[in-house]
């Protein structure tokens, strides 16, 4: 069984960290070491890591942050100084099930897999345990690459990749984030985005951490009434494809600009279903923009006929968008007229 280093990222987790901590020691696989960069704690953060330091049973790496890096960076600065050929990021407040590591290194050692996620279940601030999250996973085997969605993830702490994932395509190319817009890539989506179009991956349908929820979440698996997915949709739409659209750009910019010799067929592919991404989007944000009902009912006929909803394995976008796009792009007008009279209700 290969070795794995966990490497972990922390910003003023003393609340909840010691309990990580202690569940990454209770492994039944223990990792051949603990990665922990620190990005500027003033909570105790510190004081906790450093007891850890003198009394933890696999050795750790503490490096603490001249200046602030963020999250992502943050992740990726800790990464880099991992010496295993595998790699686990994992969150400073949530608590590992003891066979984590087992699992995942197993499930790759049975399928080659270098990169391979799993389900997690969500637990509270006192640690009640609730639902389980599955992250989209319905069973446990390997994924085609480029077979999912362009903009999917799985969330970084339930990743456990290859080190090499991280040489495909240097880091600092990785461009605005799909989901904030106003920041860099966060590192899981990066793993992710290089790892679902270079390598072989799988997924694994077992929980295996127990992912916190609380306030002070950067994240989180959060609930939302029907309403409010209505309103985000029919509010920001247009400005989100408009800004999807710029970024699928910038991703076949940023594939051709790093495609190489020994993975030329891989770039060529990738760099081709970006095209895809970036062609359809052009046509949605067209449909979802216009206030012409015949234009939009051409656009969604023309999104239908040139394979916009094809399943993602035929770079399609996939056929649910097909029903988000009859809903809040054919019928926009009419239903944002309904949202807001439902709002003010």
């Amino acid at each position: 069984m290969q070795n794995v280093s966990v490497v972990m990222a922390t910003l003023n987790g003393r609340r909840f960290i010691i309990e990580q901590l202690q569940s990454l020691l209770s492994q039944t696989v223990l990792p051949f070491e603990i990665v922990i960069c620190d990005d500027g704690s003033t909570d105790g953060t510190i004081e906790v890591i450093e007891w850890f330091l003198k009394t933890s049973a696999v050795p750790v790496v503490f490096v603490r942050n001249e200046k602030r890096l963020g999250y992502s960076n943050n992740f990726l600065k800790a990464a880099h100084l991992a010496s295993s050929e595998y790699i686990a990021f994992c969150d400073q407040d949530d608590i590992w099930c003891s066979k984590k590591i087992e699992t995942c290194m197993e499930f790759i050692a049975d399928t080659g897999v270098e990169f391979c996620a799993h389900t997690v279940r969500l637990i509270d601030e006192n640690g009640t345990p609730g639902a389980i999250h599955n992250q989209d996973i319905k069973k446990t085997g390997a994924i085609a690459p480029r077979s999912e969605d362009p903009w999917g993830v799985f969330y970084g702490f339930s990743q456990v990749f290859h080190r090499s994932i991280l040489q495909i395509i240097p880091e600092g190319c990785r461009g605005e984030d799909s989901e904030t817009f106003d920041m860099v890539l966060s590192h899981d989506r990066w793993v992710h985005f290089l790892a679902s179009h270079f390598c072989k991956i799988g997924v694994i349908n077992e929980p295996l951490v127990h992912y916190r929820q609380h306030s002070d979440n950067a994240y989180g698996a959060k609930r939302t009434t029907l309403k409010d997915k209505i309103l985000a949709k029919t509010r920001e739409r247009p400005s989100s494809l408009g800004q999807l659209t710029k970024i699928a750009s910038d991703r076949v910019e940023m594939l051709e600009a790093n495609r190489t010799k020994n993975r030329a067929y891989a770039f060529d592919l990738a760099i081709a279903r970006w095209k895809s991404v970036r062609y359809f989007y052009e046509l949605r944000f067209r449909l979802y923009s216009s206030r012409h009902l015949a234009i939009r009912f051409a656009l969604l006929v023309q999104c239908l006929f040139e394979g916009a909803y094809l399943p993602n394995r035929y770079r399609g976008l996939g056929p649910k968008r097909f029903f988000i796009d009859v809903c809040f792009g054919l019928l926009r007008p009419s239903l944002e007229n309904w949202v807001d009279v439902k709002a003010r209700k």
